[in-house]
């Protein structure tokens, strides 16, 4: 029989261990990693595509230009000078989109969601290295492993929208059924589609439904008499495409709209990564309307594809950004500026335009003004308007954010 101290010291020691017990049953579970086996699997995709994708552009690039490998010569007559830009650009985007990639896929700290997106810029990076691809793999006319390898790109094409869906799924922490609206809450022809959302939040998925949305379209391809290489233009592909990136949307909101204030900020520098892509964007809208009225433009230089790219790449540093970074650093200024700094490019160059045409046009037949004038006037008038109302502007995009509701940690 045990002495009065020693059961006092038993009853105590239970007392810890049921409040321990009890502890742990409220403390939330740890994170939980990917697999080994899918790290391989993510790293094994990711390697083999970033190596194929670099490989096709090298191919493209040498039957253009090069002519080493003695594959064929497509680099004759006129074609050098104007695909010169594009090709150059074209590479660069693919190789920073499969280097990318492959950092996110081996980054060794487990970072929420880069293993997924790792796998989408290389299969992307993939896409965009078709044509040298085709030159480089595609089998000869006729021969029976032609079907196979224009479908084999297609379903690269729905194994990276798998991968942006798996991603949009956990950053910047998994986005759980409890963040969505319950299916019986809507009505009854949208609870098959919300259904279908919540299963594409499940780790396998988005990977099935990739393949079975891969399958439908070469079906339905096959169904009405088109060779498999069309099946990519398919309307029916482009619905899956649009429903995707729908997808992705959407789930991107539910995770910014539930997620704590890293977590905010980290979705946000995919906004600042948008941001750049649509200056690009006004910038080529606004350049196009300029050299149409000046004529302006250097000889055998394609200045679009440029600007379209620079867009690109800025888009792939705000979402690799947003993915690994976690300094002292906000996205939220860097947001406004490029918002403003983009807006005033765009409208400078749409006003350099109409003052061109004004010179060139109404005016010349009573003053003579050289060419020129109206862009350099545009400039400066833009330049002193910019430097006023720069501060006033990001200081109106920021009061109108903040007033947003849940919209800490990102300004």
């Amino acid at each position: 029989m045990c002495s009065a101290r020693a059961c006092l010291t038993i009853r105590a020691a239970c007392g810890r261990a049921r409040g321990s017990a009890s502890l742990e049953k409220h403390l939330p579970a740890p994170p939980r990693r990917e697999t080994t086996l899918a790290n391989l699997a993510y790293r094994g995709f990711t390697l083999l595509l970033s190596a194929l994708a670099l490989t096709g552009q090298l191919a493209y690039v040498d039957v253009l230009y090069w002519n080493l490998s003695g594959l064929t010569s497509l680099g004759e007559g006129g074609l050098h000078p104007t695909l010169l830009s594009s090709v150059i650009t074209g590479a660069v985007v693919t190789a920073v989109a499969v280097v990318t990639g492959l950092v996110l896929v081996f980054k060794k700290d487990g970072s929420t969601g880069a293993h997924p997106f790792g796998l989408a810029l290389a299969a992307w990076g993939y896409m965009l290295s078709y044509s040298g691809l085709t030159i480089l793999l595609a089998p000869a006319s006729g021969s029976p492993l032609q079907g196979p390898f224009y479908a084999h790109l297609l379903l690269v094409e729905a194994l990276g929208s798998a991968a942006l869906l798996r991603f949009t799924a956990v950053f910047p922490a998994p986005l759980t059924p409890d963040a969505l609206q319950a299916p019986d809450s809507l009505h009854v022809l949208l609870r098959p589609a919300q259904r279908l959302r919540l299963w594409l939040l499940t780790p396998s998925g988005p990977w099935l439904a990739a393949l079975g949305g891969w399958a439908v379209v070469l079906f339905a391809n096959a169904g009405v008499g088109r060779a498999t290489e069309d099946a990519a233009l398919l309307g029916l592909a482009d619905l899956f495409r649009l429903g995707a990136l729908a997808v992705a949307v959407t789930n991107l909101r539910a995770s910014f709209v539930g997620a704590d204030s890293a977590g905010r900020r980290a979705l946000f520098w995919f906004v600042v990564g948008f941001t750049l892509l649509l200056g690009a964007v006004g910038a080529l809208l606004g350049g196009n309307v300029l050299t149409m009225v000046t004529r302006w433009g250097i000889p055998g230089f394609n200045w679009r594809p440029v600007v379209l790219n620079v867009g690109v790449l800025g888009l792939i540093w705000g979402a690799a950004t947003g993915i690994v970074y976690r300094g002292p650093r906000k996205p939220g200024p860097v947001a406004r500026r490029s918002a403003v700094f983009a807006s005033a490019l765009t409208v400078a160059l749409f006003l350099a335009a109409g003052m061109e045409s004004l010179f060139q046009g109404p005016l010349a037949s009573r003053v003579t003004i050289p060419e020129g004038v109206g862009t350099l006037v545009a400039a400066i008038a833009m330049g002193l308007l910019y430097a006023r109302a720069r501060r006033p502007l990001e200081s109106m995009i920021y009061h109108s954010w903040a007033d947003a509701p849940q919209a800490a940690g990102e300004r």
